[in-house]
């Protein structure tokens, strides 16, 4: 058995928390009920309790994170996410809500893609996959098939080092 010191020793923080569920949410729910229930507190009591933040909501907890730390938490950290194939690249930024940054007719294109220590490492492929998942989600939004890009400029960087992704 690991001692806990050994325990605190190995520990390591994972910034890889994004809004996809590997599960249903109603599985976290009941996952999250039956381990509050098993956990006791410092009085030895079953009393614990938990919130489970999950859709707009998340969006909404994450910036009043951010917000509270008043910037000494880096953006990146807290926007960042786990991208170990081109499905879940194209996902995590389907994902995001771009027309809250990028207008209709915007022009928008990812001017750089840079790659460490990840699964994933061609620069343009990252590059197309991240356009590509743009525009699924601005058609969605904006209910139309094609952008003609004429309008202000929104260039956009991405780096992924040990497969976490942030996006500049």
């Amino acid at each position: 058995m690991m001692k806990i010191t050994e325990a605190l020793k190995a520990r390591r923080s994972y910034y890889a928390i994004n809004r996809e569920l590997p599960v249903a949410i109603d599985r976290v729910m009941d996952m999250v009920k039956e381990l509050t229930e098993l956990v006791p507190d410092a009085f030895n009591m079953k009393s614990g309790r938990a919130a489970v933040v999950h859709g707009e909501k998340q969006d909404q907890l994450w910036n009043k994170i951010y917000d509270v730390f008043e910037g000494k938490v880096a953006r990146e950290k807290i926007d960042s996410f786990r991208a170990t194939s081109f499905d879940d690249l194209f996902e995590a930024v389907k994902a995001i809500p771009w027309a809250d940054y990028i207008p209709e007719d915007g022009k928008f294109w990812v001017t750089k893609a840079n790659s460490v220590s990840s699964k994933l490492f061609s620069p343009s492929d990252i590059q197309k996959i991240v356009k590509k998942a743009m525009v699924e989600k601005l058609k969605q939004t904006y209910h139309a098939d094609w952008f003609e890009e004429t309008g202000a400029s929104y260039p956009l960087r991405i780096s992924i080092v040990k497969d976490i992704v942030t996006l500049d």
